[in-house]
This record gives C-alpha cells, structure tokens and sequence, in this order.
C-alpha cells in the first residue's frame, strides 16, 4: 500500500487544543460537547488574554505549535497565574522541537497548581509527568479523567499518546465508541495510525493516515 504524501510522518499522536479546557468546562472550538464538567470555569481574567487564549486553542486545533505558543506566551504574561495557559504552552512548546524549555515550563505550571480544583491539577500534573518522560504516572492521571469523563475524546486521545500496546489498544477502542467532530474524528485517526504504524501494519497505518488528510479538506 502507498502511503499518503510519499512518506510516513512520526507516529506521535498530536493533541488539539485545550484537553485541560474541556476540565475547565470552557468551550473548545470544534469540540462536539458543550456540557460543563464539574470542576469550575477557569478562564483568563484579563479580557485581552481570554480573547488571545481563545485564539491559541484555534492554533493548536491547526497543529500551529509555534502560533499557539507564541500567542499563549502574550496569555500568561497578561495573566500570571493563569497556570492552565502555562501548561497548555508546555505541550504547544513540545510540538514544537522545544522539549527543554517545554519540560520546565510543564514543571513551573505544575509547582503553580495548588490552589486549582483537584481535576485540574491532575491535568497540569499530568502534563508535567508526560513531558518529564513519566509515561506510567501520567497515564494514570489522564486514565482517571477519561474515566471521569469518559466521553471526552480529547481526554482519551491525550491518555492514548502517553500509553503503549494493549492499553492504548484498549484507550482507541474506547474512542471508537464515542460521537465525534471533525477535528476529535481525526485525533482518534492518528491513534490508529500510531498504533498501526508501531505494530508494523502499514497498510493499516497509510489507511488511517489517509483519512486524516481527508478530514483535513
């Protein structure tokens, strides 16, 4: 099977905007769901940074890792404490090529989480752990929140990139259940490819990866 655009890309899964968002129960551009989680509404306080905040989960959503994390720097500097901004700009910055200074910007949101509602600080939690390559503990975080919110795709798909073998094909079977957008249809396609692509069956990964092009247009 040939597969799509000559060459196959890295089977990292990327992961859309704000799956610390949907804990806040902020709204999430193209995300299938609007109902509240319990955990509060944490948003910026400053207008201006809620306006750029809201354009950098747009920038991540078109994989625009250096956009977003340039916009989420403005969000944080116009609002410091705003610590779920500042996790969020450790995952844009780590997509970006910029794994150092992403795992340190993971750790200051992280050492900056006390006072957040529990579901939220396993969320930041979660995003430290991953970045400082504890795949096991923050997979348990992200698997306690799936669970928690089990129709989150977001939350799954974000589970899924930090799991191997049979529990991230037990996560992408639990995506495979749950009503989709566009965009959450094509994160639960790059699981597949990833899975597919790690097991060696290509034909599988060239299919999944042409869908997700197909979503793309």
């Amino acid at each position: 099977s040939k597969n799509v655009g000559g060459e196959r890309p890295s089977p990292v899964i990327p992961s859309a905007s704000a799956i610390v968002v949907h804990i806040t129960g902020a709204s999430v551009t193209g995300s299938s769901r609007t109902k509240k989680t319990p955990s509060g509404n944490r948003s910026a306080a400053d207008p201006a940074a809620a306006g750029l905040w809201r354009s950098a989960q747009q920038k991540l959503d078109a994989a625009d890792n250096m956009g977003a994390a340039a916009t989420l720097r403005q969000v944080t500097a116009l609002d410091p404490d705003f610590v779920l901004a500042r996790s969020e700009l450790a995952q844009a910055l780590d997509r970006a090529g910029f794994s150092a200074e992403a795992r340190d910007t993971a750790r200051f949101a992280f050492d900056s989480a006390g006072r957040l509602p529990e579901q939220q600080r396993m969320a930041v939690e979660a995003q430290h752990r991953a970045l400082s390559g504890e795949q096991e503990r923050a997979a348990g975080l992200w698997g306690t929140l799936f669970d928690l919110f089990p129709g989150d795709v977001r939350l799954g798909v974000r589970l899924a990139s930090v799991q191997t073998g049979d529990a991230r094909r037990s996560t992408l079977m639990r995506l495979q259940r749950l009503p989709t957008s566009p965009l959450e249809a094509a994160l639960v396609d790059w699981v597949t490819y990833a899975i597919a692509f790690d097991d060696g069956q290509l034909a599988l990964a060239d299919a999944a990866l042409a869908r997700v092009s197909d979503r793309a247009r």
